[in-house]
């Protein structure tokens, strides 16, 4: 999963899909609405986007926040050039989750995440990251997938749901709330099945134009992964959350 969909390649394609916007995360602009709405209880001066990809959506949690620093990371060196390229005002580095520490200084007022958290192999050293470089009572935000299971017998029918992805569940909320005060937990997953069906429609509606930039072959394999992804969303096996924790 990791290859083909967090890579500059499959964000592009994401991107076209989205009328050129460089965003690859479900629901756009009123994903970051939802955010910005739970956010609204404080100000933050200083904050950072782990998994930030093309940069879209730290350009528009910076400008509604009016915040005087501002950081974007991601693992994707080519994506982290794009961002650098389209939002120079803002820094941007090259890194993983699991180290940053190791990359970025500590004093920040937010840190969020979306969509990106369900990628990180070890969600638990990444989240010890993220701690150090808070203030205190600063703020952890993620919105991300949310595993709906109730029973080890589901399994996603999604192909691409292989150890790479690990959508929030039972354990790792557990391990947020060991390290953090935990202020809201809002299943939005309801809005996840909307977003995917709009996703998919757009989708089929821009195929011509997508196959001549990107391909056949990955044009079928983005739509087969996000139609079985929006049946494990219909099926209430996967869904969101946004998550709202304090240091």
């Amino acid at each position: 999963m990791e290859k083909s969909y967090n890579n500059y390649q499959g964000k592009l394609l994401l991107a076209e899909v989205r009328d050129n916007q460089d965003f690859a995360h479900p629901g756009e602009e009123e994903a970051i609405e939802l955010l910005l709405k739970q956010l609204s209880f404080r100000s933050y001066s200083t904050i950072l986007e782990a998994g930030a990809g093309l940069g879209a959506t730290l350009d528009i949690m910076a400008k509604s926040l009016r915040c005087h620093e501002v950081v974007g990371t991601d693992i994707d060196s080519t994506s982290v050039s794009h961002a650098r390229s389209k939002y120079p005002n803002y820094k941007w580095i090259c890194c993983d989750t699991q180290s940053l520490s190791h990359h970025v200084t500590t004093g920040y007022d937010l840190i969020y995440l979306f969509n990106a958290f369900y990628c990180i192999p070890d969600q638990k050293k990444a989240l010890l990251e993220i701690n150090k470089l808070l203030k205190f009572s600063g703020v952890l935000a993620i919105s991300d997938y949310y595993d709906r299971r109730t029973s080890i017998s589901q399994h996603f029918l999604n192909p691409f749901a292989t150890a790479m992805f690990k959508p929030l569940g039972v354990k790792i909320i557990s391990d947020i709330k060991q390290q953090f005060n935990v202020l809201k937990e809002l299943d939005i997953s309801d809005y996840y099945a909307q977003w995917y069906s709009q996703f998919l429609k757009k989708m089929l509606d821009k195929r011509p134009i997508i196959i001549k930039k990107f391909g056949t072959k990955l044009f079928d394999e983005f739509f087969n992964k996000y139609d079985l992804m929006l049946e494990d969303i219909l099926s209430k096996k996967l869904g969101g959350i946004i998550i709202i924790a304090e240091k």
